[in-house]
């Protein structure tokens, strides 16, 4: 596929169909773009729309995200930009299209469906049962490549989670949502200025004290991913209210190991 990162595409050839979500400062659309990946032809894609209402540094946290798609080349494990709308009435930020959802939302799915196998399982002490039968591994690992290329290319999350991760039609999993993403390329960490909200459960110790974001604080958050992966999307820190997630991990305190978790696992 051709790389079309720095493609600006005219919204009158999108057509716009139902609402699929929404966050800080824009929503989500399923859409059909004609000509956008071949001449003449409808392709369904996701579109990204700022709020009519948003402020303008919600415009400009927007166009950072943009200018980070951009940047990047196309890879199998993150999130593709097909192209941008932007004039003095609108922004749109298109997207591939990714049927299945998040990942979340898929682990739980998996959760209902297994519950008996799972229970089965404990009982008989095959505790890795989950995780040698289904995709879980692969998940871990998808997610890791799309994290590790966005490494390289001096980029940080920051908000790494497995509602963030999205599933094509193969269930292969594509790091999705850099609303929070920052380049690092002139340094090695981003200090966090504003009080803007911040995904507590999933950052690492120097952020929640210190502000600051690095590869490693994404390396953090991609443990605690896992921890939602071999659990099929539990609630990290389940039952703690967001102070106490804070001082718990300031003390040293780690999320428990998932009885159905072997200890080499």
């Amino acid at each position: 596929m051709e790389n079309r990162q720095d493609k600006v595409f005219p919204k009158n050839r999108l057509h716009f169909h139902e609402k699929l979500g929404s966050g800080a400062f824009g929503n989500v659309y399923k859409a059909e773009a004609r000509g956008i990946l071949t001449p003449k032809e409808l392709t369904v894609v996701a579109v990204k729309v700022l709020k009519d209402d948003a402020e303008e540094t919600d415009k400009k946290e927007f166009m950072k995200e943009i200018e980070l798609h951009k940047s990047l080349d196309i890879h199998p494990n993150v999130v593709s930009m097909y192209g941008y709308c932007i004039d003095e009435y609108s922004t749109y930020l298109i997207l591939e299209y990714l049927c299945n959802g998040n990942l979340l939302t898929h682990l739980r799915k998996l959760l209902t469906s297994h519950r008996n196998t799972r229970q089965e399982a404990e009982l008989k002490g095959e505790t890795n049962l989950l995780m040698t039968n289904s995709p879980l591994m692969m998940f871990a690992v998808q997610v890791a490549s799309g994290m590790e290329y966005l490494s390289s290319k001096k980029c940080i999350h920051r908000d790494l989670a497995a509602r963030n991760i999205l599933l094509d039609d193969a269930l292969v999993c594509k790091v999705s949502d850099f609303g929070l993403s920052r380049d690092i390329s002139e340094g090695n960490e981003y200090l966090m200025k504003s009080k803007g909200r911040v995904p507590v459960r999933w950052m690492a110790p120097e952020s929640l004290v210190q502000n600051t974001y690095t590869t490693k604080s994404d390396v953090w958050s991609y443990g605690i991913v896992l921890w939602e992966i071999v659990t099929l999307g539990s609630h990290p820190y389940p039952g703690m209210g967001f102070k106490d997630v804070v001082d718990a991990v300031q003390k040293g305190e780690r999320l428990p190991q998932p009885k159905h978790c072997g200890d080499e696992m």
